[in-house]
């Protein structure tokens, strides 16, 4: 488990320019959601998260350049790596409701 504790510490991590505004636990949210419904746009998964959608673009953004999703012409989805993760962590954690 530490190297997905890995991974999402460096999605999360500070890039060039401004700062980010979300955290690793949003971005774990947004991953579960996505293995949940399969494919959704970013305002979707804006409303369903409460998170901003700008923010939302910018985790979609990270997990994208890292493998993880995948975009299609109805939003965007896991890719098989993003599965293979959202499977992984589906495993492991206990549903407590929502983590943001």
């Amino acid at each position: 488990m530490s190297e997905v504790r890995s991974l999402l510490e460096r999605l999360a991590e500070k890039q060039p320019g401004p700062l980010p505004t979300f955290t690793a636990i949003q971005i774990l949210s947004v991953i579960l959601y996505l293995g949940e419904v399969g494919v959704a746009g970013r305002k979707k998964i804006s409303k369903a998260l409460g998170i901003g959608e700008g923010a939302v673009r910018n985790i979609l953004n990270r997990l994208r350049a890292a493998g993880l999703l995948e975009t299609v012409r109805q939003g965007c989805r896991l890719s098989r790596g993003g599965l293979r993760l959202y499977r992984r962590l589906s495993r492991t954690l206990v549903k407590l409701g929502s983590l943001n």
